[in-house]
Formats: C-alpha cells, structure tokens, sequence
C-alpha cells in the first residue's frame, strides 16, 4: 500500500471539530461535547478491508435512499474512477485493488 495511505488522516478531522466544538460551546456558553458519540476510527489493515470500505461508501447513497442507483450521486467518486478525465485521486491504485475498471463496475453492481 502506497505511504500516502497509510498517512494518518484522522488529525486534520479532530481539529475541525475541536475548533467547531469550541467556537459553539464559547457562542452558547456551554462545555463539553456537541456530538453524542465519538467518532470512531478503525485502521485499515489490509486492502480487502480497504475494498470493502470503497464499495460501502460508494453504495450508501441508495442503502439510505438518497438516490436510487448510485452511479447517478452527485457527492461520490465512483464516476471519478470509471471516467478518463483528469482527477487528483489515485485512480491507479484503485482500479488496481479490484484488477480493472470492469471488475471495479462489477463489484458495485453485485453489491448493489
């Protein structure tokens, strides 16, 4: 798996809600937490799990009827990895966990 995914990204996400956090607690004069869960982190140890995860977010536009077919979500990357035009992810690295872009379409469509 390439450095770069395996960089800790977690970070970038607790500071935001730590600022929005504490600028909503200082606006409200209030203390504690605004979420009443804490977010939960899980590593991802191998690509499988990372496969899976692709497929889950990819899919939960319709699991939570947001959209009737996936492909057609506006906010997903799925268009992103089966289209040639030019995107800052890692299409390569991607495309290479499920073998090609014609497994990759077969996956979601099994899933589905």
């Amino acid at each position: 798996m390439p450095e770069k995914f395996k960089e800790k990204i977690h970070l970038p996400f607790s500071n935001l809600f730590n600022s929005y956090s504490k600028s909503i607690n200082k606006a409200y004069n209030r203390t504690g937490s605004l979420f009443q869960e804490h977010l939960q982190r899980n590593r991802i140890e191998n690509e499988e799990y990372l496969k899976q995860l692709i497929l889950y977010v990819h899919l939960n536009p319709v699991k939570h009827k947001y959209e009737k077919q996936f492909e057609s979500y506006l906010h997903s990357s799925y268009r992103s990895y089966i289209l040639d035009k030019s995107t800052s992810i890692d299409r390569d690295f991607i495309l290479n966990l499920f073998e090609n872009v014609e497994n990759f379409k077969f996956c979601h469509d099994k899933e589905e």
